[in-house]
């Protein structure tokens, strides 16, 4: 769920996920693993994504 949020975001914002990940200085394999689900983002990096992504954490997290 967290990763559709993520690429859903991201997507509107009109980012790629290189764009994403220079934004929020992750790597962009990292935004792929979240995106698909395949590995969580850490408490500090859903702080890090939220922020470059311009929502709350509860709304990554599907809260809202």
């Amino acid at each position: 769920m967290i990763g559709e949020k993520i690429q859903e975001r991201r997507q509107k914002l009109g980012l790629t996920r290189d764009a994403l990940a220079k934004k929020a200085a992750f790597s962009a394999s990292q935004v792929y693993q979240w995106e698909t689900d395949r590995q969580k983002p850490s408490a500090d990096s859903l702080l890090e994504l939220a922020d470059a992504l311009g929502v709350t954490v509860d709304w990554l997290l599907g809260r809202e």
